[in-house]
C-alpha cells in the first residue's frame, strides 16, 4: 500500500489543482513541464550550493518557478477571452523548453542526500511524498469545502455569466487557480527530482493527461460545476492499484497508456 501511494504522489498532488480547475470549468495543460522544469532548477541550485541554505533556495526557487509559469497563464486567461486549452498550451511548450535551455538537453545528477530526502526519505515509517501528499489534501479540502473562494469554484464552473453578474471575480478566481495550479506542479517537481536523484528536463511527459485521468475517473465533470476531492483521491489509489498490477503482470509499458486512454474514454462517456 505504502509502495503504491508513493506512486501516485507526484500526480497526485497535481490532480488536486486539476480537480478545482475542471470544477471552475477550466484546464491545464503545463503540469508535466512545469514539473520538469522545476526539477531542474531546484537540482541545478542543489548542485551549484548543496548546503542547507543551498537547499532551501533550490526549494523556493522552484515553487517560484512554478508560481511563475500559472501567473502568465492566469494573467493571459484573465485578461483575454481566450481557451485554457490553448494558453496552458503555449505554456507547456515554454517551460520544456526551459527547462531543455537550462539543463543543456542532459540529466543534472549527484543530488546531496539531503535533498534526496525530501523523494526518498521517511518519517516513523512514511514516506516523505506521501505526508506532503497528505498536507496538499488537507489545504485543498480546505479551500474548496471551507472557504468563499470554493463556493466561487463551483459557481463559475456552473455558469461564468451568472457568477459574474453574481459579483464573483471571476478573473481574480481564474489568476488564483493557475498560481495554485502552478505551485502545485512544483512541488511535485521537486518530488519527484529528489525520488530520482537527478533533474530530468525530459521526464513527467503526459503527467497532466495521467492527472486529469485520476480527476475524471473521480466523477468531477470536464463541463464544469461539480466534482469532488474525495473522487479525485479516489480516481488516483484506482489508477494507482492498476498501474501497479500490469507491471506485477508484466503489462507492455505502451499497452498501458492504451488501456489509460479506454479508462478516460469510459469515464466521459459515463460523465
Amino acid at each position: 500500500l505504502m509502495n503504491i501511494l508513493r506512486q501516485i504522489t507526484v500526480v497526485g498532488i497535481v490532480a488536486c489543482g486539476i480537480t478545482m480547475l475542471f470544477i471552475a470549468g477550466q484546464t491545464d495543460l503545463a503540469p508535466g513541464s512545469v514539473i520538469a522544469l522545476t526539477g531542474v532548477v531546484a537540482a541545478k541550485i542543489v548542485v551549484d550550493n548543496g548546503t542547507a541554505g543551498g537547499i532551501i533556495t533550490a526549494i523556493v526557487a522552484a515553487l517560484g518557478t512554478g508560481l511563475i509559469c500559472g501567473l502568465i497563464s492566469g494573467i493571459v486567461l484573465a485578461k483575454y477571452r481566450l481557451p485554457a486549452f490553448i494558453i496552458t498550451l503555449a505554456v507547456q511548450i515554454m517551460a520544456r523548453g526551459a527547462a531543455l535551455v537550462l539543463a543543456d538537453g542532459k540529466p543534472i545528477p549527484n543530488l546531496p542526500k539531503a535533498y534526496k530526502f525530501i523523494g526518498q526519505g521517511s518519517i516513523k515509517g512514511i514516506p516523505v511524498p506521501i505526508l506532503i501528499f497528505l498536507v496538499v489534501i488537507l489545504i485543498t479540502w480546505f479551500v474548496m469545502y471551507r472557504t468563499r473562494w470554493g463556493r466561487y469554484m463551483f459557481a463559475m464552473g456552473g455558469n461564468e455569466q451568472a457568477a459574474v453578474a453574481a459579483g464573483i471575480n471571476v478573473k481574480g478566481l481564474k489568476l488564483g487557480l493557475m498560481l495554485a495550479s502552478g505551485f502545485l506542479s512544483a512541488v511535485s517537481g521537486i518530488i519527484l527530482s529528489a525520488r530520482i536523484a537527478s533533474g530530468q528536463p525530459a521526464t513527467a511527459v503526459g503527467y497532466e493527461f495521467d492527472a486529469m485521468t485520476m480527476v475524471v475517473l473521480g466523477g468531477t465533470s470536464l463541463t464544469g460545476g461539480s466534482g469532488s476531492l474525495y473522487g479525485t483521491i479516489i480516481g488516483a489509489l484506482i489508477i494507482g492499484v492498476m498501474t501497479n498490477v500490469m507491471n506485477l503482470f508484466n503489462v507492455n509499458a505502451y499497452f498501458q497508456q492504451i488501456i489509460k486512454g479506454l479508462i478516460i474514454l469510459a469515464a466521459i462517456l459515463i460523465d
